[in-house]
């Protein structure tokens, strides 16, 4: 990979090396950023000029159908600092640009627990809050306290509570309302001194196969879930991929009840309160897009939520072929299956 300096723009960049989907598409400008001071005198410029802005992170949740006209900004940050600490809990701001799962593993090796059921999510931190990543029973948002960055009307310091972030099903204020017009610089986390373990997840259950998790700890939990996800998902230098590839779809518990009598194999999880949760991966699989090779591209044979291809597809060959499982799903169930990646680009 070509070595980029700090807050110096790049012409006409190959985004492939920097997403894990790794379609062909080039940045009119590319600049990566490893100080927060860095990042207004590029906007500025940019701005002035009025080019779109796209901001990136690991690249895991973003995938480019086209080559982008405007500025890709890679966060590139680094830095972790206690804010605060009693005898109960820790709070501690993380920069936007460190990895994921290397500060779960860093907050676990200082007995700071609560991300234990996130390891092995791949990304950016300053990614979590704006996808609001979940797994094993546990959301990123239980755990923030703050959101800290800039504003890109005014580029003056703006901040947002939990609340004001609009939390939901991998969702948040980041990813909608406010998305293309804030950048997260930092992210605050308030994570417990005591272990509050979660193995109620039906994968957690059956890895450690024993009622006795009162010998379980939050490491091994971790560790249990990165071996699970391993064995799940392909790594995506070998095989190119974004992870889960779709929400599970919600339903009202009417919805569901229907469908669980016209199906009884469903899977139906809890939601909030009325609401059922569908696994997306069952009815891709019901629908027979598991396995299924089109164009270079297939649902994988091992999880069918992960879309992957064999390195020689184009944007509009993964668009075509992720919409023609969304119709298909549609027609048997009457449920839409929406996009949990980031999409930058549309074919019709």
């Amino acid at each position: 990979m070509t070595a980029f300096s700090g807050g110096k723009c790049h012409e006409f960049t190959e985004m492939q090396p920097f997403t894990t989907m790794a379609l062909p598409a080039t940045a009119r400008f590319f600049c990566p950023i490893f100080h927060d001071d860095e990042i207004v005198p590029v906007l500025q410029q940019f701005y002035k000029d009025q080019l779109p802005i796209q901001i990136l992170g690991g690249g895991s949740n973003t995938i480019f159908l086209q080559d982008f006209p405007g500025l890709v900004l890679q966060i590139k940050t680094t830095g972790i600092e206690v804010v605060s600490e009693t005898a109960q809990d820790v709070v501690v701001r993380v920069a936007a640009g460190e990895n994921w799962d290397s500060f779960v593993k860093y907050s676990l090796q200082r007995e700071w627990f609560g991300l234990e059921n996130l390891a092995a999510i791949p990304g950016t931190v300053g990614a979590a809050p704006v996808q609001n990543i979940g797994a094993y029973g546990r959301e990123v948002s239980q755990f923030i306290e703050r959101i800290e960055g800039i504003d890109l009307d005014s580029f003056c310091r703006r901040d947002y509570t939990k609340l004001e972030s609009s939390f939901s099903y991998r969702d948040s204020i980041f990813k909608k309302k406010v998305s293309g017009r804030f950048l997260i610089q930092q992210v605050l986390f308030r994570l417990n001194k005591k272990e509050i373990l979660d193995t109620s997840y039906p994968d957690l259950k059956n890895f450690f196969n024993s009622p006795e998790t009162s010998q379980v700890n939050a490491i091994q939990i971790a560790n249990a879930i990165r071996d699970i996800r391993s064995k799940k998902l392909p790594a995506p230098e070998i095989i190119p991929n974004s992870g889960s590839f779709f929400q599970n779809p919600e339903v009202t518990e009417d919805v569901a009840s229907a469908l669980k009598e016209r199906y009884p194999e469903m899977p139906l999880y809890n939601h909030r309160p009325g609401y059922k949760k569908i696994a997306a991966a069952w009815l891709i699989e019901f629908c027979g897009w598991k396995g299924r090779w089109q164009n270079h591209c297939s649902m994988y044979d091992r999880h069918a939520l992960i879309l992957i291809h064999d390195g020689h597809a184009s944007g509009k060959e993964l668009y075509h072929y992720m919409t023609e499982v969304i119709e298909s799903v549609f027609r048997v169930f009457q449920i839409e299956l929406v996009p949990e990646v980031n999409m930058i680009g549309r074919f019709t």
